[in-house]
């Protein structure tokens, strides 16, 4: 996993921990604006889940922030291992089961674009993520490649199949506060978000919040970044 700054300045006590969605990179959100008073870390490139807490020493709050795959990355590598008790924890257009075909991006569906990856099903997925969006996306994508892409979904398989076979850890899950689900969402479809999010499993203490945009939506993630879904 690579991490950076996306914003850090003298005097800011509060920390947001943006982990972004597969193909993700720190072009596609560094020219929004943050929140007054919190820096900003973004996650991304998850082809392996080497997160290093080395940056979140020296804050008095902590937010973290997740979309799509991310969701389930921050849960993994965040759960039972935070200092602090994060003020906030709001998912975006994901899901903690992102591979499952009631509650996240049906089975077939993933397989079907991990395997065939190339560049005219990175265009079509890109379409379908990003619906009227598109431009905005397009023009801070950042120049991650196919290959790079492929391996990293690849991965993000390996990592979320292995876990579900696994035992879960009881008591350490990362408690989500708020989860925004994107009405017209073409790759989490909102349906399955909103099952999720409300099951006996997740205990039902997740506000969800619905709002008319794409998986990737410019204006959604506006709002995310200066605070705008958090609880008050």
């Amino acid at each position: 996993m690579k991490q950076c700054f996306l914003k850090k300045a003298a005097g800011n006590r509060g920390l947001i921990l943006f982990f972004g969605g597969w193909g993700s990179s720190p072009e596609l959100f560094s020219g929004l604006e943050t929140e007054p008073g919190y820096d900003c870390i973004f996650c991304w490139d998850y082809r392996d889940l080497g997160f290093s807490f080395d940056s979140l020493g020296g804050y008095d709050r902590v937010s973290v922030y997740a979309w799509s795959m991310g969701v389930w990355v921050a849960q993994h590598v965040l759960s039972g291992r935070l200092a602090v008790e994060p003020e906030a924890a709001i998912a975006v257009c994901g899901t903690p089961h992102p591979v499952d075909d009631l509650r996240g991006i049906p089975r077939a569906v993933f397989l079907g674009t991990m395997k065939n990856m190339s560049d005219p099903v990175l265009r079509k997925f890109r379409k379908r993520m990003c619906g009227h969006d598109l431009d905005a996306y397009m023009s801070r994508v950042g120049n991650r490649t196919v290959e790079e892409l492929s391996e990293e979904l690849e991965s993000l398989f390996a990592f979320v199949t292995g876990a579900e076979a696994g035992t879960p850890v009881a008591g350490l899950r990362l408690s989500w506060n708020v989860a925004v689900i994107g009405e017209d969402d073409l790759i989490f479809p909102a349906a399955n978000q909103l099952r999720d999010w409300t099951s006996e499993e997740l205990g039902g203490t997740c506000e969800t919040v619905v709002v008319k945009s794409p998986h990737y939506g410019e204006e959604m993630f506006r709002k995310l970044l200066l605070g705008g879904y958090r609880r008050r």
